[in-house]
């Protein structure tokens, strides 16, 4: 199809103003969009919200940590056994990669917990 076509079928005749004809008196206090009592949505919206609760989480991602050095340890010991008796040079090389792989994980976990610290009053 002609993309001059495409284009025309969709913004040509449409009136620039069609959004502007929305007025203020157009939302009531209580209205899906409107404010409550005089507060404007954002402020009713942060009224009705309980904050986060970081320790829960950060709690959470020590215990993710933990079974992550757990499942690290557990699977080098288990490649490095499977080298020793093949004296393959691939596992060693596959359990650096993977590794590294976990090392990876276990920064990103420990900056999304330090982001969320940083987060405490805000969320």
């Amino acid at each position: 199809m002609n993309l001059g076509k495409k284009y025309k079928q969709i913004f040509e005749g449409r009136k620039k103003d069609y959004f502007t004809k929305l007025k203020e008196n157009d939302f009531r206090p209580g209205d899906r969009f409107g404010g409550q009592d005089g507060m404007d949505r954002a402020d009713a919206v942060a009224d009705q919200q309980e904050p986060l609760d970081i320790q829960y989480y950060s709690d959470e991602i020590n215990t993710l940590l933990t079974s992550i050095e757990d499942f690290h340890q557990e699977l080098g010991t288990a490649i490095e056994m499977k080298g020793d008796e093949t004296g393959d040079y691939t596992y060693e090389t596959a359990e650096k990669q993977i590794s590294r792989y976990l090392m990876g994980t276990v920064k990103q976990l420990e900056g999304l917990q330090k982001y969320l610290e940083r987060q405490k009053g805000n969320l």
